[in-house]
């Protein structure tokens, strides 16, 4: 089935581009799947909340930006304000990467908003014609390659006659 990930309504035809399966996205059903709470939708989005996405995958990749130059100038601070106090510790040295680390991560995860293709497909009930189109070309370029000689073509068609 096939979902809209702004509005959350079925798509059951028009254009909506789809939703790019990148390692959050996998992330996530895997853990859903744990759960068994997985409903394993096609993720699109639908001509009209398009733009709308775009935008704010716009915005998500600069928040992401901010976000990774705040956490550099947070370790930065953190541990360079003791060296310049003449003490090293290393274990000031770990816990601020992982403050960093949980500040850039946090930006990721609770702000998230997935990439989708540059183009809409057109959605039919049937499925979309990328879908058959997968289907279709690998069985006929094996067709292609499958030499069948002339008489015995005739002899199938006489025999189907029958």
């Amino acid at each position: 089935m096939k979902k809209c990930i702004v509005c959350q309504k079925d798509i059951v035809s028009g254009k909506a581009a789809k939703v790019r399966e990148d390692r959050i996205i996998r992330g996530l059903r895997k853990i859903k799947q744990m759960f068994n709470i997985a409903r394993n939708f096609e993720l699109y989005v639908c001509e009209e909340d398009f733009q709308k996405n775009t935008d704010k995958r716009k915005q998500y990749e600069k928040n992401v930006i901010v976000y990774t130059i705040l956490a550099v100038c947070l370790f930065l601070v953190l541990v360079g304000l003791p060296l310049l106090g003449g003490k090293f510790n290393i274990l000031l040295l770990l816990s601020c990467a992982l403050l960093s680390i949980l500040v850039v991560l946090f930006a990721l995860l609770f702000k998230y908003v997935p990439a989708t293709e540059t183009q809409l497909e057109v959605i039919s009930s049937i499925g979309s014609s990328v879908e058959v189109t997968k289907i279709i070309a690998p069985v006929q370029e094996k067709l292609k390659n499958i030499p069948i000689q002339k008489e015995e073509s005739k002899k199938r068609i006489a025999n189907l006659k029958r």
